[in-house]
């Protein structure tokens, strides 16, 4: 029997990528309006990624078709923790133990917040990520499984080899396997590459005939292949704001989750000025009707030039600030969006024009980048210089 989308987004939940079933399920969101469980795990997902206003906004619409449900009332439960509304978290636990009198998540919240002396508690609780022990269960991760039966099978394998090699010299290193393969769509999925359960308009989406979708898979691939990974991303979220089946959605995540890794660690890896491929402009990446980020560019990197201002930093550490868009030429002004960063402000001058490099997001129907590099000089010409070399 065919998987639908709902299928496949608890499946990545429980293999704990909460992203791609957002983005999954978001992408089918005119098709299953007014669903329960579309909202359920819209509003789990978002629990777990710590998307708390849009969490709460999907147990609530959930809450609107049914009430009786542990997993709703377990998410609703733990939210009123986070913000240190014990009361009303009890209220909600001693619902979910009127369904399911031995739930061991509403028995152990509530053990804990017997113990709990002030706020105080419940924020080191967040803050080691322990709170997670109270969030609705998710089941075991098969991805787990399936590594412990790998790694079993791998020990065997090599020890196999061992056996039947210990008298030889083994200077002879294994070819190291670095690179990753994406599934090839099946004979069944290019011939039936449009959803067959289309539903409702596609808002700000792609409409594509099965042509387009294969085309748009096999350059994602090719593009990944030549280190193209912006680009590769793009075609990815064609695929996945449009009506592409949802077995083929699936698979562009997988492809999706291998973009901007290290090779041989595999940790995520940032690009920097000079490894950037393909950058976007504002033009190209700015809806002209909404102002927001088009769906096309969502998670991409760019590289923009302007000028900053409202500098605000965090006692973490952290800052942020506006970044005013303009072409290098500095003749023409195209916007300014929120750029955050994670690390420590560097010695920037707001008077000076400045080069970003960073990841796009939406944010409140707008977007903002998060900020990863910084490039200032006193000259005008560094930065001239440095942008037609990246061809901007």
């Amino acid at each position: 029997m065919k998987r639908t989308v709902l299928d496949e987004a608890r499946t990545l939940m429980r293999r704990r990528k909460f992203h791609y079933a957002i983005t999954l399920l978001e992408s089918h969101s005119a098709n299953y309006k007014g669903s329960f469980e579309f909202y359920l795990a819209l509003g789990t997902s978002c629990l777990y990624v710590g998307d708390e206003g849009n969490a709460v906004k999907y147990y609530d619409l959930a809450r609107e078709i049914k009430i009786q449900n542990t997993e709703l009332l377990l998410g609703q439960a733990v939210i009123f923790l986070r913000r240190g509304a014990t009361e009303r978290a009890i209220e909600y636990y001693m619902e979910v133990l009127n369904i399911s009198p031995g739930n061991e998540t509403a028995r152990a919240a509530m053990e804990f917040i017997r113990t709990v002396k002030d706020y105080t508690d419940i924020c080191k609780l967040k803050d080691t990520g322990e709170i997670k022990n109270y969030y609705p269960p998710l089941g075991f991760n098969p991805d787990l499984v399936r590594n412990c039966v790998l790694l079993g099978l791998l020990a065997g394998i090599v020890a196999s080899i061992c056996i039947v090699t210990c008298s030889v010299t083994s200077s002879k290193k294994t070819p190291a396997t670095d690179d990753f393969d994406p599934i090839a769509l099946t004979s069944d999925e290019q011939k039936n590459a449009v959803q067959d359960d289309l539903g409702g308009s596609y808002v700000d989406d792609y409409i594509l005939d099965d042509k387009q979708i294969n085309k748009s898979y096999e350059d994602a691939i090719k593009l990944f292949k030549a280190k193209r990974e912006n680009a590769a991303l793009v075609e990815i979220n064609r695929l996945t704001y449009s009506n592409a089946s949802s077995s083929i959605k699936v698979k562009a995540s997988n492809l999706k989750e291998q973009l901007f890794k290290d090779p041989k660690t595999h940790a995520d890896r940032d690009p920097e000025f000079s490894t950037l491929r393909d950058n976007y402009s504002w033009e190209d990446v700015v809806d002209k009707n909404t102002g927001g980020l088009k769906n096309l560019f969502r998670d991409c990197y760019v590289v923009w030039v302007g000028k900053i201002a409202n500098i605000e930093t965090s006692p973490d550490g952290s800052w942020k600030c506006t970044l005013l868009v303009y072409n290098k030429e500095f003749n023409k002004f195209f916007g300014y969006l929120t750029v955050n960063f994670d690390s420590a402000q560097p010695s920037v001058n707001e008077e000076n024009p400045i080069a970003i490099l960073g990841r796009l997001r939406p944010e409140g129907g707008k977007f903002c980048m998060d900020g990863r590099v910084v490039f200032q000089s006193i000259k005008n010409s560094d930065l001239y210089e440095l942008l037609s070399k990246l061809n901007l």
